[in-house]
């Protein structure tokens, strides 16, 4: 085999192809030969001290407990930068040295405090990318090179960086994201979720709350060792009144939350193992370090900035998605849209000893502080998700509590954020202060009320900044409303011209210096994209998942339900096709097929089970003569179509994002098979 020299001018510039193919090669040769070897991943994701780096190639031990033997680097920079990347990839690892490759050299380096020092050189012959199989003999000479260094270069276990425990936590969330989505797409058939999220934002709420319990409770000392897999969650959920109860509430279950699927239970399970094999919790400043390091790693994938250091909160704040812990002078009081940052915050201040708030909740909306709050800081996050007339309309009961003498009027389309901004001014005690940052989309024309109409009402303006693309920072105090409410029925667009209602003068004064924010290009990140349509689900995939929820066959009714009955006495009847009840009097019912042929019979058993056998194959049946024992095949034969429609829905329901696409696409797939049609059959409550 001819391979191309990963450093030739052509290739230099893809170190991610390059990256891909080694990583192809090597796996090929760990797969025929004898290693400790079992797994090349090219570029995983490692959270480091350098920030997140993607080594170009890691030889898993073990991936699933994050036991690493070596990991290489295709050293295209300086020597400074690669030493600096080798450095942080191998602490982030749980290793003491690492690999580079430049040009026709390969180095072994042992990470030292002071510099890496230079182990060993492989030298790869200048011919070597011209011969067949030039290539697999220097990946081969790695991992024969790597064999000792896999057993003596690794850390022992009370000198891992929080890095590496960092990232051995993540793993099972990445492992288990598949498992989950799938899962939990298919468990809303059976169960109707009440938490309001998305399908993907469950699946991230219930794996971040589960690490969450079991960092916490392995901490607390509170997991019994001989725990299985099976029994892992119901251990965790008993155990948590043992936490002190800010923690407890932190990690109690959320609205909706559904049941970890057994093959992710297992995958937690092992991270219980391994978290155990090294002692976790022992050394709580590690402990500190590795939750700080998951906490900050989930406030930038949401988008929040950094917390202000050194400073200590008013007495009666509210702290909207906190992102550490924080010194305050008196009672404070903290508000998460995000169930997995605030189970970990809550275990990095139990953690810390820092002071827990008077009071923590999961829900703005709900969220009703008493007195009220004399000072309102932090960041709203824009949610994507619609909002349903339910919704609305509970959101509208709790707007009477935060403004009892104000109606507030959204638009149809108004986001949930909207409603969790005007809730949150509402909550300010008078000479409030609130700093806050919202997704910028109230500036555009139609979203500007009810927003726009109590801060012209009730607010005085410090400032208004846009710290980044698609979000401002809102810095405003309360004061006492100078007129009655204003009723606004117009947009932004159409206010910023003289009218009665919203005149141009009052918005610019309120405005005051930050008026020419209205006049920059909004880019707004935070608001949710078109989606695409969902795709169709071709002939392929359809066939795969009949084959998977039919794996026995199509049920033949009523020749095999009669098995289960000693010889009974039948009767046949001859079929031109599907039949409907036309009639019923007295026990005789007459059946019409589409042709209008009339079949008479006796019995209302004998003509539901002609109805259900009509819809199949068979155009001659035989049935029971004892109605008794008609109505007990049928009985049978409905049950298992409703467990058969389950399981199909479960399938379309664990391949769509959204319910009604999936639901739609089952109903198609059963009409098109020789069975009872979908809407005949009764609904099977959850």
């Amino acid at each position: 085999m001819t391979v191309p020299n990963p450093f030739s001018s052509q290739d230099c510039a893809k170190p991610s192809v390059l990256a891909a193919d080694l990583a192809r090669w090597a796996q090929e040769l760990v797969d025929q030969g004898r290693s400790p070897f079992r797994r090349v991943e090219a570029q995983p994701q490692l959270l480091s001290s350098q920030g997140i780096l993607h080594p170009h190639l890691v030889f898993w031990i073990n991936r699933e407990s994050f036991m690493a033997g070596g990991l290489l680097l295709l050293a295209t920079g300086s020597v400074a930068e690669v030493f600096a990347q080798g450095r942080a990839c191998a602490q982030a690892l749980g290793l003491s040295h690492f690999l580079t490759w430049r040009g026709q050299e390969i180095t072994f380096w042992a990470d030292e405090p002071s510099a890496p020092r230079a182990v060993k050189v492989l030298e790869l012959p200048p011919e070597a990318e011209q011969r067949p199989g030039g290539l697999r003999w220097a990946l081969q000479e790695i991992l024969e090179a790597l064999k000792p260094l896999a057993i003596l270069g690794a850390v022992p276990p009370e000198q891992l960086s929080p890095y590496y425990l960092a990232n051995l936590c993540r793993s099972p969330l990445r492992l288990t994201h598949d498992e989950l989505e799938a899962a939990f797409r298919g468990g809303r058939v059976d169960a109707d979720s009440a938490s309001g999220l998305s399908v993907p934002a469950l699946v991230s709420a219930k794996g971040g709350l589960t690490l969450a319990r079991l960092l916490a409770l392995m901490s607390a000392n509170q997991v019994p060792e001989t725990v299985q897999p099976e029994k892992l969650e119901r251990a965790l959920e008993l155990a948590l009144p043992y936490l002190a109860p800010p923690l407890a509430q932190a990690l109690q279950p959320f609205a909706g939350e559904l049941p970890l699927p057994h093959a992710s239970a297992v995958r937690f399970h092992h991270l219980f193992r391994r978290l155990g094999q090294l002692r976790w919790g022992r050394d709580s400043r590690r402990a500190v370090a590795t939750l700080e390091i998951l906490v900050d790693q989930r406030r930038r994938r949401l988008g929040l900035p950094p917390a202000k250091q050194d400073r200590t909160l008013a007495a009666d704040t509210l702290v909207v998605n906190p992102v550490c812990p924080q010194q305050a002078a008196g009672p404070f009081h903290e508000v998460h849209q995000d169930a997995t940052l605030r189970a970990l915050l809550g275990l990095l201040r139990d953690l810390r000893g820092a002071p827990a708030p008077a009071t923590s909740s999961a829900d703005i909306m709900h969220l009703q502080p008493r007195p009220p709050l004399s000072r309102i800081e932090g960041t709203l996050i824009a949610q994507d998700r619609p909002l349903g007339q339910g919704d609305k309309e509970l959101f509208r009961v709790c707007l009477r509590a935060s403004w009892p003498h104000r109606r507030p009027q959204f638009p149809a389309r108004a986001p949930r954020w909207l409603y969790e901004a005007v809730h949150l001014l509402g909550l300010a005690a008078e000479e409030a202060r609130i700093e806050i940052d919202l997704p910028d989309a109230w500036l555009r024309p139609g979203n500007a009320q009810p927003l726009v109409a109590i801060l012209l009402d009730q607010f005085r303006l410090q400032t208004l900044v846009r710290i980044r693309p698609g979000c401002v920072r809102l810095d405003v105090e309360k004061t006492a409303p100078a007129a009655p409410p204003l009723e606004v029925t117009q947009g932004l667009a159409t206010a910023l011209v003289p009218n009665e209602v919203f005149p141009e003068e009052a918005w610019n004064a309120w405005l005051g210096a930050a008026a020419d924010i209205l006049s920059e290009e909004v880019i707004h990140e935070g608001a949710a994209a078109q989606t695409e349509p969902e795709r169709r689900i071709d002939e392929e995939e359809r066939a795969r998942i009949i084959a998977g929820v039919f794996a026995d066959g199509l049920p033949r009714f009523p020749e095999t339900y009669l098995y289960e009955h000693y010889r009974p006495e039948l009767r046949e009847f001859t079929l031109r096709g599907p039949l409907r009840m036309h009639s019923l009097f007295l026990g005789t019912c007459e059946l019409v097929d589409e042709a209008g042929h009339i079949l008479e019979v006796q019995g209302e058993e004998t003509a539901q089970a002609l109805i259900l056998a009509s819809h199949g194959d068979a155009r001659l049946v035989r049935l029971p003569c004892d109605r008794q024992v008609t109505a007990a095949i049928v009985a049978k034969y409905l049950a298992d179509l409703q467990e058969l429609r389950q399981k199909l829905l479960r399938e379309t329901f664990s391949r769509r994002e959204k319910s009604q696409t999936a639901r739609q696409w089952a109903k198609r797939i059963w009409d098109s098979l020789p069975l009872p049609p979908w809407d005949q059959l009764p609904e099977q409550q959850p």
